[in-house]
């Protein structure tokens, strides 16, 4: 009999937790990230260091997953490589913002729609 008591709180603590609304995903910002660089030199090694954090989606646009120290952190790194001569963006993207591409080799995270 004692095994059915502790079953049947078992199975009131699952149908407790069945009724739970879902916890919502903690996601990090997405920021689109932006260069035109002067120098081929200072080209490579910005668009080198973007590729270790974030993903490519076209020649010198970026979009980077990543919490707001994160970025940070990033942006100083970026900003201690370039020069007054180049153009370095970062635009942060609004959470419910929609992402369209249109091409083949989608990265994981972007949806064509």
């Amino acid at each position: 009999m004692k095994n059915r008591v502790t079953t049947k709180h078992t199975t009131n603590q699952q149908h407790a937790l069945a009724h739970q609304p879902p916890k919502k995903e903690k996601t990090m910002p997405d920021y689109l990230i932006a260069y035109d660089i002067a120098a081929p030199k200072r080209l490579q090694k910005i668009h080198k260091r973007l590729c270790e954090e974030a993903i490519p989606l076209q020649n010198s646009t970026f979009l980077y997953r990543a919490s707001p120290g994160q970025f940070e952190h990033l942006w100083q790194e970026l900003a201690l490589m370039s020069k007054n001569e180049d153009d370095l963006r970062a635009y942060r993207l609004p959470a419910a913002s929609l992402c369209y591409e249109y091409h083949p080799k989608t990265p994981e995270g972007i949806y064509c729609l």
